[in-house]
């Protein structure tokens, strides 16, 4: 008896389709966190813990060559000598930090003092020394201060990081240090919400934040 060919093809067919795997669903990789913080008094080290707490995200604490004193007077005049280092001879203090690693994190939170108007003077070594491994990467700026505006430290940003995707620069100022987990909460939150960025020359970005963090603080 001829079998016809035809419904055996089909069914070949059919029986190999069964046994093929289902495509696996794409996921979105999540971006991973780094939080570098620069601090002296303590405040800004206490904004960088309300931020871990927030997002979550490895902290890493900058520790400059020579300590600093704890003698305001004698901090404020080693900062003025080193500023004039970097502004007139490109000479920057040195410090012991240092990440090789940099390439495995998407967004990098910097969280500095204003000093003198400008970026911390350890912050600005750090993002020098690591400035082609930052590049591409998202930089987002939180800026303690007494009352100064943290856009001071904008064109300190774009000279130290001009690859980078600066976005969602935050000031935090001294009187709110009382309720800084709640004031970096709420920031967080605006930042999620938003995802708005910071323009410059047409360079706007959107804030990279992880969606697990988002939800962390509520949004």
């Amino acid at each position: 008896m001829k079998i016809p060919v035809f419904p055996l093809i089909i069914a070949t067919l059919l029986c190999v389709l069964r046994l093929q795997p289902l495509p696996a669903q794409t996921q979105e990789k999540p971006t991973k966190q780094l939080i570098v913080y620069f601090s002296w008094s303590g405040n800004t080290e206490k904004v960088a813990a309300a931020l871990q707490k927030a997002v979550g995200g490895k902290p890493v604490r900058i520790e400059p060559q020579t300590p600093y004193p704890e003698n305001y007077m004698e901090t404020v005049l080693r900062a003025r000598a080193e500023k004039n280092a970097i502004y007139e001879r490109n000479d920057y203090p040195a410090i012991r930090t240092r990440l090789d690693d940099m390439e495995a994190y998407d967004t990098v939170f910097i969280c500095y003092p204003l000093w003198l108007g400008k970026v911390a003077m350890p912050m600005q070594t750090f993002l020098h020394n690591h400035r082609e491994m930052l590049k591409g990467k998202t930089v987002i700026p939180v800026c303690s201060s007494g009352k100064s505006p943290a856009s001071k430290t904008l064109p300190d940003l774009k000279r130290l990081c001009p690859s980078c995707i600066v976005s969602g620069l935050f000031s935090i100022k001294r009187e709110e240090m009382e309720k800084v987990e709640e004031v970096v909460a709420g920031w967080v939150k605006d930042l999620c919400r938003h995802k708005a960025g910071i323009a410059w020359e047409g360079n706007t970005a959107p804030a990279n934040i992880r969606q697990d963090s988002c939800l962390k603080v509520g949004h």
